[in-house]
């Protein structure tokens, strides 16, 4: 399963939608968008495993994604609710 709206973009270096290879830190990391955030999913030696982290998110997606990433990524999740809180106040 690639991007859920749209294919790989011409662009696109890794062949996966929500992978990218970082020159700065010579990693690949994995993102998504979902629901107008941006959720990150680390940096990764290996594309396969940045690869992977994105499919998985992806299966999350049609389940319990957000408690799923909260879980998983308390860290990136902390810091995406302090972001929301101050853009509610």
């Amino acid at each position: 399963m690639t991007d859920l709206t749209q294919g790989v973009r011409t662009n696109n270096t890794s062949g996966t939608t929500g992978v990218y290879y970082n020159k700065r830190k010579k990693k690949w990391y994995a993102a998504m968008m979902f629901q107008g955030q941006n959720y990150f999913f680390g940096y990764y030696s290996n594309k396969k495993d940045a690869i992977a982290a994105r499919k998985e998110a992806e299966e999350k997606l049609h389940g319990p994604f957000l408690e799923w990433y909260a879980e998983n990524y308390p860290e990136q999740w902390a810091k995406k609710q302090k972001k929301l809180n101050k853009e509610n106040e």
